[in-house]
């Protein structure tokens, strides 16, 4: 995406520049700053299927979304326990229109019946004179959440992470309808305290040490985003 390590630091700073602004201002805009770096990624994998064919990009799970070094940290050292925090579920609401869900259509053939065939927008229509039978022979109806849909919630982020139901759940975030109770919600803010991140590299907190260079400017500026969240409540 960028071409040079200048210009991902100029663009990670620019992000961190504006998001301490919005911090100042009012920290509650943060999630909608979340949004819009995230929105190109969640729209690439959208489409993914669609331009290339089955099995087009990787899965984006939370394990690896950060990187190798959040990855190292989700779990105790000796690998038997999961870090995050859990917290009641039922307390969260992810509305597929507006944040940040992420499936991965894998399917060409699921993806093209969820998206012919799921939202209200493809209600079955009568046949007119000049049609041999109704576009919407197969309706599934509006979107709603069934036992298919699993998504664990990554707070302070507000990112939604798809493990189940990754065709239909694509298809109401296009048709900008349907509302998601996830399945686990996880408060991560454990990753906050054992790393940080200037736009090169991840560092631990407790020494400064380099753990890994970044990939992705855009993931690490929403990294330590979620810091600037956290501090609002701190």
């Amino acid at each position: 995406m960028y071409t040079t390590d200048s210009t991902n630091i100029a663009v990670y700073n620019h992000l961190m520049k504006v998001a301490k602004e919005i911090a100042l201002t009012n920290p509650k805009g943060l999630p909608d700053l979340i949004r819009a770096i995230l929105r190109p990624l969640q729209s690439e994998h959208l489409l993914a299927v669609a331009e290339r064919g089955q099995d087009a990009l990787p899965n984006l799970g939370g394990a690896w979304f950060f990187g190798s070094a959040v990855r190292d940290r989700l779990f105790s050292t000796s690998g038997s326990r999961w870090l995050g925090r859990p917290l009641p579920q039922n307390q969260y609401v992810l509305k597929l229109s507006r944040d940040i869900v992420l499936p991965w259509p894998w399917s060409l053939r699921g993806y093209v019946s969820a998206l012919a065939t799921i939202g209200s927008a493809k209600a079955p229509v009568a046949m007119s004179q000049t049609s041999t039978r109704p576009y919407s022979r197969n309706y599934q109806g509006p979107w709603v959440q069934d036992d298919n849909h699993s998504v664990h919630l990554w707070l302070p982020w507000g990112i939604g992470f798809v493990y189940g139901g990754n065709h239909s759940i694509a298809a109401g975030i296009l048709a900008g309808e349907g509302e998601v109770i996830p399945e686990k919600v996880y408060d991560m803010s454990h990753l906050l305290d054992s790393l940080h991140c200037d736009g090169a590299y991840f560092y631990e907190a407790d020494n400064g040490e380099k753990v890994e260079a970044v990939i992705d400017v855009r993931r690490a500026a929403v990294f330590e985003i979620g810091r600037l969240m956290g501090a609002q409540h701190s």
